[in-house]
């Protein structure tokens, strides 16, 4: 697989060695050194697969020859420890051909180094050992645009605030010395330079890999800056490859091992610490969305609370819209991917499910706020009429009405007890009537209401959780507390066994505080505390399986709503005439208590619907009264 080497070094005559001899052996020729007279002959070289020179815009076309170019290089260094040349060693992916290879060099000594002046000698190697590589040679003076070498530094006189020359010093010969300060003339001796190569080359090996649609990357980076808790190997070197190749321990390659095996239990240390990164970040997101719903909870019972004040409606509409714009802002988060919610039998991605959930709940309650402000408004604009009577009103009138009909009650009641029919049964078709009527009052409520309500799994899912997550650490506390004991009971002189236990109980004690640490996101600093918490949540989850039990009863209330009033218009059509008057009394006595969980205002509603739709179906004669009084209140105002 591609991986990333690029490393820099400086060839220097300080240290015996030579650019021409260095350039003889990366190119696997036979090259003369005019400086030293030494001939540096690599021709029986293995490996060598390909070389090439690459000039910069003002050098001369003669140093296209490798001899030439470096004897000059040799020529114009003088100094005894003189720096000659830089060279870079890069490793090239084995997922390119020979061809691609040369050619991502090529293209990467052109970016990099020949448009910045420098001429490159470059050769690549591949023994077919897995190891193909690139040696890159460039020069470390500028070439003038008349082809003269030019100054690696200058030497600039440092300046006193007057813009003079400092004295530094009179020598011997009473000359005098001024303060200078060296200044590199290009900055290819800079770290920055150094970073911006390595960068380079990972970007073009990149670029290549993609080109070919190659799923492999490189990263220049080190492995701190990316993040990964890695020791990186040692180079092993030639002579301590060989020595491995024979069967022969190396100190390198015995340190390499050690760091192979770190690294193992370095990488499952990783691995369950971003596990436990994971799962924190899955329950603070948990813990944000549930803010979200409990807040749009608060504002449903506020609702119920403040059906008829136009103050505290106006409040919570506000609140509802500023609720709405923040989820509709939110973005998914990285915990969030991968997680789905399964609802009626279907995964729905975590953030779209919660999203549309709080906004489909937001909805609804702005739906309902909207529909009591108009009906406060509604009786704001007509003051003459008599204020609708309120549920205790209503009820106390129809106790009054039983009252009147028990026996001994009014002077009128053996007049009206010889009314009615023996043959006919009241009770039973007043009962009757009156179940009709509150099944379709409640059906009217139940239509108003949503067919459609999503659960909100959070509640159950944290309940869970918190339980796991308490029986976990007490199992990992009485593991501790094992551990801890059989440690106690060891003798001085067994160093080896407290050490096994002691690495023992240093992964639970890592285990543990991740742990705590969750229960910590749930709001739990004591696991003490757990019981209580785990109880809210369960009470929440049965609060949010009502909610979806209701939902679904409202599921076809407009058909029963119809199917009520119908059973009730054809029962009461039977009703003769005589005994209307003493079926509606008995329709009074059957009071139906409010449906759990509907407003007053609601059934409010229901039942004046009711009252002006079914009622009146048992006072015929009074309907055609007030038609008739209708009719004659408009002919006498045309009369007029």
């Amino acid at each position: 697989m591609a991986i990333y080497h690029c490393h820099c070094k400086v060839i220097s005559r300080g240290q015996g060695r030579s650019a021409v001899g260095a350039a003889a052996y990366r190119s696997g020729e036979r090259l003369t050194n005019d400086y030293d007279g030494i001939t540096h002959d690599y021709t029986n070289k293995g490996g060598v697969v390909y070389s090439e020179v690459m000039l910069c815009e003002n050098a001369p076309q003669e140093y296209q020859n490798r001899a030439i170019l470096w004897n000059e290089v040799e020529r114009q260094e003088k100094g005894s420890n003189a720096q000659l040349a830089r060279e870079y060693e890069v490793a090239l992916p084995i997922e390119l051909s020979r061809d691609e290879q040369i050619e991502l060099v090529r293209d990467y000594v052109r970016e990099t180094f020949v448009k910045n002046g420098m001429c490159a000698d470059f050769a690549i190697h591949d023994k077919g050992d897995g190891n193909p590589h690139a040696h890159i040679m460039l020069t470390m003076r500028p070439i003038e645009k008349n082809g003269e070498w030019g100054a690696k530094a200058i030497n600039d006189y440092v300046l006193d605030k007057n813009g003079n020359r400092i004295l530094q010093k009179v020598d011997k010969n009473n000359r005098k010395i001024y303060k200078r300060v060296k200044r590199d003339t290009t900055d290819w001796n800079t770290k920055e330079f150094l970073q911006r190569s390595r960068e380079n080359w990972a970007a073009i090996v990149n670029r290549e890999l993609e080109k070919k649609n190659l799923p492999q990357r490189v990263d220049h980076r080190s492995l701190k800056e990316q993040g990964k808790q890695r020791i990186p190997t040692e180079h092993i070197g030639v002579a301590a490859k060989n020595m491995e190749k024979r069967g022969k321990v190396s100190e390198r390659g015995e340190r390499n091992r050690e760091i192979t095996a770190a690294n193992r239990q370095l990488l499952a240390v990783a691995k369950a610490h971003n596990q436990v990164v994971r799962e924190i970040n899955a329950i603070r997101e948990d813990m944000a969305w549930s803010k979200v719903h409990e807040g749009i909870s608060g504002l449903d019972k506020q609702l119920h609370i403040a059906e008829q004040d136009e103050a505290k409606l106006r409040l919570i509409q506000e609140r509802l819209s500023v609720l709405s714009a923040n989820v509709q802002r939110q973005e998914p988060s990285k915990a969030s991917e991968g997680r789905t919610v399964v609802y009626e039998k279907q995964e729905i991605p975590y953030f779209v499910y919660h999203q549309q959930k709080a906004l489909a709940d937001i909805c609804d309650l702005q739906d309902r706020v909207s529909r009591y402000l108009s009906v406060i408004e509604s009786q704001r604009q007509e003051p003459e009429q008599k204020p609708a009577p309120t549920a205790y009103e209503r009820l106390q009138a129809k106790q009054e009405a039983i009252k009147k009909e028990m026996p001994g009650r009014g002077a009128g009641e053996p007049e009206q007890r010889q009314a009615v029919s023996p043959a006919f049964d009241v009770a039973g078709t007043a009962r009757q009537l009156a179940a009709h009527r509150a099944a379709f009052v409640t059906a009217t409520i139940q239509s108003r209401g949503r067919t459609n309500y999503q659960e909100n799994p959070i509640y159950r899912q944290q309940a869970a959780q918190i339980a796991d997550l308490v029986k976990r650490e007490k199992e990992q506390g009485e593991s501790i507390r094992a551990l801890q004991a059989e440690k106690d009971k060891l003798g001085l002189f067994k160093g080896r066994e407290k050490k096994a236990i002691q690495q023992k109980l240093d992964n639970f004690y890592r285990l543990h505080g991740d742990t705590i640490d969750k229960l910590k996101e749930f709001g739990i600093t004591d696991p003490a505390q757990a019981d209580t918490v785990i109880r809210e949540k369960t009470a929440l989850a049965a609060q949010e399986q009502a909610k979806v039990k209701a939902a679904r009863a409202n599921i076809g209330a407009a058909d029963r709503a119809a199917e009520a009033k119908t059973a009730f218009l054809d029962l009461a059509r039977r009703v003769p005439p005589e005994q209307r008057q003493a079926v509606e009394r008995e329709m009074s006595k059957c009071v139906a208590a409010d449906e759990p969980g509907q407003t007053t205002l609601a059934r409010f509603e229901a039942e004046v619907e009711a009252r002006r739709q079914l009622d009146t179906a048992l006072k015929p004669e009074q309907a055609q009264e007030r038609t008739h009084q209708r009719t004659h209140d408009r002919g006498r105002d045309r009369d007029r």
